[in-house]
């Protein structure tokens, strides 16, 4: 039986790898006079050097820029539907809009997705390791790589515990890799797929970790 609300989303992130960004002139001024980052958008703390620039805002989006990558990231605590909304991929695109002439090489479209078991890790290695005389002495913590042609999706599973009462919950780190040059207009087409990636991605969770086993 499908369960529509066994996933929380806890993070959603765009990453860009670069050839070089440059980090120093990231700055809240910087991001608010070119439209990249709206002026009413709170900022809580700042650190802008040659190397590393890192922006908090009070909404829980951070940006984060060394020379070969930036990463805009969300915290999030909510079911992850069909389509979970953020501002993170309308930023990436004026960013990426703004500064047009960096080569960019990759694009990673990101989410964290959790759902709760009372025993994750043998719950997991139960659900994807065939049952042998030894399999009560080992754990399992799969990846899988799906081809879609011109991108590839990547679901890294493991697990943690959230509560000293051994609650815990199987995490799955979910990318949505695409490779190759980009022009900035080719890059903001790839931002824009997120929610068809998303899509994806629920559905492979759906077909891996519900139904019959």
């Amino acid at each position: 039986m499908t369960d529509e609300n066994m996933f929380t989303l806890r993070s959603l992130s765009v990453v860009i790898l670069g050839e070089y960004h440059n980090p120093s002139i990231i700055n809240p001024d910087f991001v608010v006079s070119n439209n990249i980052i709206p002026k009413s958008w709170k900022i809580v703390e700042t650190i802008t050097t040659p190397g590393l620039s890192v922006l908090r805002y009070a909404n829980g989006i951070q940006v984060i820029v060394d020379p070969s990558r930036l990463t805009i990231l969300e915290e999030r605590n909510e079911q992850f539907l069909e389509h979970n909304s953020s501002d993170i991929h309308s930023v990436a695109v004026k960013y990426v809009n703004k500064l047009p002439h960096i080569p960019y090489r990759s694009l990673g479209l990101n989410c964290l997705v959790s759902m709760t078991r009372d025993d994750s890790k043998r719950w997991l290695t139960e659900r994807f390791l065939k049952s042998y005389p030894w399999a009560s002495k080992i754990y399992m913590m799969p990846k899988f790589i799906i081809d879609k042609k011109e991108k590839t999706l990547n679901l890294n599973f493991t697990y943690r515990h959230t509560s000293p009462d051994e609650n815990s919950e199987i995490v799955i780190d979910c990318n949505t890799h695409y490779s190759g040059s980009f022009t900035s207009e080719l890059l903001c087409e790839k931002i824009n797929e997120w929610p068809a990636c998303q899509n994806d991605v629920k559905t492979m969770l759906t077909t891996f970790l519900q139904g019959e086993e």
